[in-house]
């Protein structure tokens, strides 16, 4: 088990090299602020929406504001923030947590 998370974390970090080369300045700027601390309050939900496309996941659309983003065996579900357009600090928060276990992270 060692062996193979040894083995993959500098593909991970490559991987990550690749996405965040491909994201436009939009997304950069959004994956910046989710690892800035303290969290930011002014991130546009939208924003966020758009850094979770850039890293591939797809977006599924639930009951009401209720919003899922998957990709292969991982997936995070919110609610969009209303009637504010900003993300609130405890989805940041959030969406850093779930970057950092995903090996989505700088």
């Amino acid at each position: 088990m060692w062996l193979f998370a040894s083995a993959t974390k500098p593909f991970l970090t490559w991987m990550v090299a690749v996405l965040f080369s491909i994201m436009n300045s939009k997304q950069r700027k959004a994956f910046e602020a989710v690892f800035t601390k303290p969290i930011p309050k002014n991130l546009l939900w939208s924003d966020l929406e758009s850094l979770f496309k850039g890293f591939g996941y797809m977006v599924i659309e639930g009951d009401g504001s209720k919003v899922s983003f998957e990709k292969n065996a991982f997936s995070i579900s919110f609610h969009r923030p209303h009637p504010r357009k900003e993300a609130k600090p405890y989805q940041i928060d959030a969406a850093r947590a779930f970057f950092e276990e995903t090996g989505d992270k700088p």
